[in-house]
């Protein structure tokens, strides 16, 4: 016999689209967007710690090119936007946003007495815990949690590209659905009266009966019914997409598309999360990375285009971070290893100054380290009261001084 509980757990784990599970959502309410003023919050993890000195280089330190020898790119290609940086140049597509005020750059983030465990430290981060096997919840559930509260109905968060669940969304009541692909959103191949026969057979035989009403299978109907009506949510959501920007072939342009479609069409989630791999470099590091980057790059830049044409830019706020940065000087195997500190980017609307501090010093180091400036809980609590205008200590525990990013409003 499978119990509530397990199946709940089992669900939690998979990749169908199961916003019904949470406690009180068997209704399913408007489609009116959440947070303040139906703002959106992206949150794209590179996952295994990215190199931000060659991400965001310190081009006119001469420490950063003897360091690397053989991997920084050559100086007269740098895409020199700051007076002390310049991005990579495969990063064309940040160097464009940049110049028009929709990327910040946020330097030497981090936090005290770094972890080099790639496993560890994703869990500092999604936790927003500096001890994080004290705190089972992820600091995007617990805000999931809240805003799931005063929204009964709607979904507060939504996994792109990806069939696990992140810490960074483990909630107490909130069950963040997970959508691989737009394909995956398909029910039935055929001919649509086909099709339609299916779905209609489906509701028939999920439709909660009175006398299930109390048990296991009772359950399972009314589950089965509210996944059909959400899937629907998400086709009608995605049927007003009406757009001419031309995304890339890459993975990553094809996640930030099907959330863009989301985006235009209101469907009512505050919080994306979607990742891309493969930055734990520690050989042969200058060929990969620069692909990545140019992925990364020109993925984002035609994202923020298309919002920016759709009209939604300016209440989105997209955040790109990683575990950690990379050690300063290269590896016997033309590579870095873990490192600390790092950039964070924040792209979108409303940014007031797009260059929050100074390029870390490469002269003073902790452990051949980045020491970091800038305590990535600023990062969150800034996006958390100046762009979804809610009080941070009840997410993050504490009180953290926010950044000056975003205009006033």
């Amino acid at each position: 016999m499978i119990t509530r509980r397990m199946f709940l757990g089992r669900c939690a784990q998979t990749s169908v689209l199961v916003p019904f599970l949470k406690s009180g959502l068997f209704h399913l309410p408007g489609l009116e967007p959440q947070g303040a003023e139906g703002r959106v919050l992206v949150l794209l993890e590179l996952m295994g710690g990215n190199d931000g000195l060659n991400t965001v280089i310190p081009y006119r330190d001469e420490a950063y090119f003897r360091a690397r020898p053989t991997i920084h790119p050559a100086k007269d290609s740098i895409l020199k936007v700051h007076d002390s940086f310049g991005f990579h140049p495969n990063l064309r597509g940040f160097e464009k946003l940049f110049k028009e005020g929709r990327l910040g750059v946020i330097h030497g983030v981090g936090y005290p007495q770094p972890d080099r465990s790639h496993f560890r430290s994703a869990d500092i981060w999604h936790t927003a815990c500096l001890c994080p096997e004290k705190q089972p919840l992820g600091w995007l559930g617990r805000l999931a949690d809240q805003l799931g509260a005063h929204n009964v109905g709607a979904t507060p968060s939504l996994v792109i590209g990806q069939s696990e669940v992140p810490r960074a969304l483990y909630a107490a009541r909130n069950v963040s659905p997970a959508i691989m692909e737009e394909d995956h959103l398909a029910r039935g191949s055929g001919p649509e009266e086909g099709q339609q026969a299916r779905r209609d057979l489906i509701r028939a035989l999920g439709a909660p009966r009175a006398e299930d009403a109390e048990s296991t299978l009772g359950f399972l109907r009314t589950a089965s019914k509210s996944a059909f009506d959400h899937a629907d949510r998400v086709e009608a959501a995605m049927s007003v997409y009406a757009s001419t920007a031309e995304y890339p072939a890459s993975a990553l342009a094809q996640k930030l598309k099907l959330a863009a479609k989301l985006i235009a069409g209101e469907y009512p989630t505050t919080l994306y999360y979607l990742t891309q791999g493969g930055y734990d470099t520690h050989s042969l590091q200058a060929a990969t990375h620069g692909f990545l980057l140019s992925e990364l790059g020109d993925a984002l830049s035609a994202f923020c285009q298309d919002l920016q044409d759709l009209s939604c830019l300016e209440r989105t706020a997209v955040v790109l971070y990683s575990e950690f940065g990379r050690r300063v000087e290269e590896n016997g195997s033309r590579g870095t290893d873990h490192g600390a500190a790092a950039p964070v980017f924040v792209a979108g609307g409303n940014l007031k100054n797009n260059v929050i501090g100074d390029p870390p010093s490469l002269e003073d180091l902790v452990d051949g380290d980045v020491r970091h400036a800038v305590d990535f809980r600023r990062v969150y609590a800034t996006l958390l009261e100046d762009r979804l205008c809610l009080d941070s200590t009840a997410i993050l525990g504490e009180r953290f001084e926010r950044l000056p990013l975003y205009q006033e409003v």
